[in-house]
């Protein structure tokens, strides 16, 4: 992890790296939950700021990258996003797969964390979960309820990470078996 910003994250960057309805899903779970969390702390929420690759903010300490993850690891548009951040800048990822194994992400994970490396920027962790595609279909079941509860649990603990600006471990989380069940009558 290279040095980088200290102190709780002002400004976080949500960037959505691929135009993907899981992506979108998730960045927007994270986005809803982050100031409720912090009002419930008695904090203040970092400020949130819709962003691509090319019109990163200069003044964000924090960037939360969504992205489709797979198996094959590196990812120009990665890099592309990521260029235009400042040295120390704090880097998280939020992403999806649509393989039934969200392991599968962990080489790319990897590949992630070096080119954050090779960037100059802290390289924070994050969260990628499993059958992309199930995400938007039971996004409008209840956010703590048995159909997104895996993947809600995943993102409140990056949500904690973020908020305090330190490291998130990275979790590879499959959605719940019921989930797969109510995407199919939806």
């Amino acid at each position: 992890m290279a040095d980088g910003v200290t102190g709780l994250p002002r400004r976080v960057a949500l960037v959505a790296v691929d135009a993907a309805d899981a992506v979108d899903c998730l960045l927007s779970d994270f986005a809803e939950a982050l100031p409720v969390y912090a009002r419930l702390s008695g904090m203040d929420a970092p400020e949130l700021v819709r962003a691509d690759g090319a019109d990163m903010p200069g003044d964000c300490d924090t960037v939360l990258l969504g992205t489709l993850f797979d198996a094959r690891g590196g990812n120009g548009r990665l890099a592309d996003a990521l260029r235009p951040c400042a040295p120390g800048t704090r880097v998280y990822a939020l992403g999806a797969t649509d393989a039934r194994d969200p392991g599968c992400a962990g080489p790319a994970l990897d590949a992630l964390a070096g080119l954050c490396e090779e960037l100059g920027l802290s390289w924070m962790g994050g969260v990628v979960v499993g059958r992309a595609a199930l995400f938007p279909r039971v996004m409008g079941c209840p956010r703590m309820g048995w159909a997104r509860r895996p993947a809600s649990e995943a993102v409140d603990r990056l949500i904690a990470a973020v908020r305090s600006g330190l490291p998130a471990d990275e979790e590879l989380v499959r959605p719940s078996p019921w989930a797969r069940v109510l995407a199919l009558v939806r």
